[in-house]
């Protein structure tokens, strides 16, 4: 989609890769994505049993509000023709944030698995 809106001329798109269509499923399962990690059973439980993770916890929630923030930018964009150009170069920017934001979360996993995996080489629970 990125290619085709950023095209001089725009490239045409066949219905089923319409920048309105697309943006709206992505947002629908970027919410979904997100509600998940900051579920009790993700966020929550690493919150718990690792308490000196919470800043970089509160980091990642920020992410999310803001690239919601940022894709709910996008749906105007979608629905404007005349910005489609400006669409696929943000579409793009916060598609690189996204990626950026998953190593994050990515490294917070394994930083709070190595806590585990010492706590249990030395005998401890993390309760």
């Amino acid at each position: 989609m990125c290619a085709a809106l950023e095209a001089e001329p725009p490239l045409p798109l066949p219905v089923e890769l319409s920048p309105r269509r697309l943006i709206a499923e992505w947002s629908r399962e970027l919410s979904s994505h997100f509600e998940t990690e900051e579920g009790l059973s993700y966020f929550g439980t690493l919150a718990a049993e690792r308490p000196d993770l919470s800043f970089r916890i509160g980091d990642l929630r920020a992410d999310h509000t803001a690239m919601l923030e940022a894709i709910e930018a996008l749906s105007g964009l979608a629905g404007d023709e005349r910005r489609h150009r400006e669409l696929g170069l943000r579409t793009r920017e916060l598609l690189r944030r996204f990626q950026v934001h998953e190593a994050a979360e990515s490294a917070l996993l394994q930083e709070f698995f190595k806590g585990v995996g010492d706590d249990f080489l030395a005998g401890r629970s993390g309760r």
